[in-house]
């Protein structure tokens, strides 16, 4: 397992019974954490952690726990790379598309000001942990949404998403053709290494 790179997408465990609604329900979300935990610790030749699927409005309490998931990591060998919260759509994506009765799609576009927005909820969270664990990278996935003076979650005529939540197949290649163009010049050799998704 040379060169490794793990990506992980819950919360971190604020105690033994997390109580959520997502994909880390349960205690699955501790199981997870466990998991990754053994394998940080235990296989040394992973050299990078992606962590998503943050919360966008992180509260002290949040920052601190992730704040200690990173030392650990760092402690282990490992540099993370922090993915920011993306934007998701608030409505049904196929709307943004006409159909044979309905003439009129959604205007899909969204101005900056949502994006900054996220981003300075955010900020709290990348301020402090650039004081705490300097070394952490921290990548803007909302990039793709904006290229012009308005965002949109339609590019070249696709959707980015396939429903409110997840990225569409297109949406993905876009997102992974950013992430390289940002890590070519600020982590050139991540892209030497095998991707592992957890």
């Amino acid at each position: 397992m040379s060169g490794k790179v793990l990506t992980h997408q819950c919360d971190p465990v604020i105690d033994e019974n997390p109580i959520v609604t997502n994909t880390c329900f349960g205690d699955r979300q501790l199981k997870q954490q466990n998991y990754i935990n053994e394998l940080v610790r235990h296989t040394k030749s992973i050299k990078f952690i992606i962590i998503d699927g943050l919360n966008k409005n992180p509260s002290s309490e949040y920052i601190s726990l992730l704040q200690k998931r990173i030392d650990f990591i760092e402690n282990n060998g490992g540099k993370v790379i922090i993915f920011t919260p993306h934007i998701r759509p608030e409505f049904d994506p196929k709307n943004c598309f006409t159909r044979p009765l309905r003439s009129i799609a959604k205007d899909c576009k969204f101005f900056p000001t949502l994006r900054d927005e996220y981003l300075n909820n955010f900020k709290p969270l990348i301020q402090y942990i650039s004081k705490t664990n300097p070394k952490t990278l921290f990548f803007d996935q909302n990039d793709m949404y904006c290229e012009t003076e308005h965002c949109s979650f339609i590019k070249n005529g696709l959707p980015l998403f396939r429903d409110r939540v997840h990225l569409s197949e297109f949406g993905s290649i876009e997102l992974a053709k950013n992430f390289v163009e940002w890590a070519s010049y600020k982590i050139p050799e991540i892209l030497n290494t095998n991707l592992n998704h957890l």
